[in-house]
């Protein structure tokens, strides 16, 4: 199981997890709120800190409680084990991994309607989700039977992945940057910073070229593709 302490957003909240038990205490008074027996696989707080979602440790269901009562608000189960689970920053979207050996999904749940927002299916194990801080795009890590692992990031307002790389390594964490721009990639051996978003990619370049491409070189790189400058500001070479 996955043992440990996590504060809620507000500071208002720790979670404690042992062995076979996780608590809540409130922390200004040093209470304990709720407790229950389970051997936790993970859990987040929600952004406003009123609820928690959690599932137990090689279970397919997941649970999102009221901390206040105690009382389940959603049950979620599938058919496969969920590895990983995320709020949005907003709260509304609950994003969750699963997966066994060559077969996961990324599942969003719509928390406010109770109902499936989107659902990626997945060649391999889906084990790490990670919003971005406006709740756009969503970043997971697919692992397949070989311990392959592949970053994805999807933009949920177009269902369309945006970006992907693989990595040699066994990534441990990642997170978005504060403003979103950049990925943090936790690995065995190194931490790295993905500049992801294309958009950031082909600003970046056109900051650093005096012109477009000329003819000739776009119809070395795109054949009969129509011409088109890459860069606006920059006179067409």
């Amino acid at each position: 199981g996955n043992l440990g302490t996590y504060f809620s957003p507000d500071g208002q909240y720790l979670a404690v997890l042992t062995f076979g038990r996780f608590e809540i205490w409130e922390t200004a008074a040093w209470q304990m709120v709720l407790a229950d027996d389970a051997r936790m696989g993970d859990i987040r707080f929600s952004p406003d800190s009123q609820y928690f979602g959690y599932f137990e440790d090689y279970s397919n269901v997941v649970k999102i409680r009221d901390i206040r009562t105690g009382n389940e608000v959603m049950t979620i189960s599938h058919d496969e084990a969920v590895e990983y689970i995320d709020f949005s920053a907003d709260g509304r979207y609950l994003a969750i991994g699963r997966g066994y050996q060559d077969s996961g999904a990324v599942q969003v749940w719509d928390i406010v309607n109770q109902k499936v927002f989107l659902e990626l299916q997945q060649e391999g194990v889906v084990f790490w989700l990670s919003f971005d801080p406006d709740g756009r795009y969503l970043a997971f890590i697919v692992q397949d039977e070989n311990w392959n692992e592949m970053v994805s990031i999807w933009d949920l307002t177009t269902n369309q992945e945006v970006n992907h790389k693989s990595d040699p390594d066994f990534i441990s964490e990642m997170m978005f940057s504060p403003d979103g721009r950049q990925l943090l990639i936790d690995t065995r051996t190194a931490v790295n910073l993905w500049q992801w978003n294309p958009d950031d990619l082909i600003a970046e370049a056109c900051n650093r070229l005096p012109r477009n491409l000329t003819q000739e070189e776009w119809q070395h790189y795109f054949g009969d593709e129509p011409y088109q400058p890459t860069c606006p500001h920059l006179p067409v070479g």
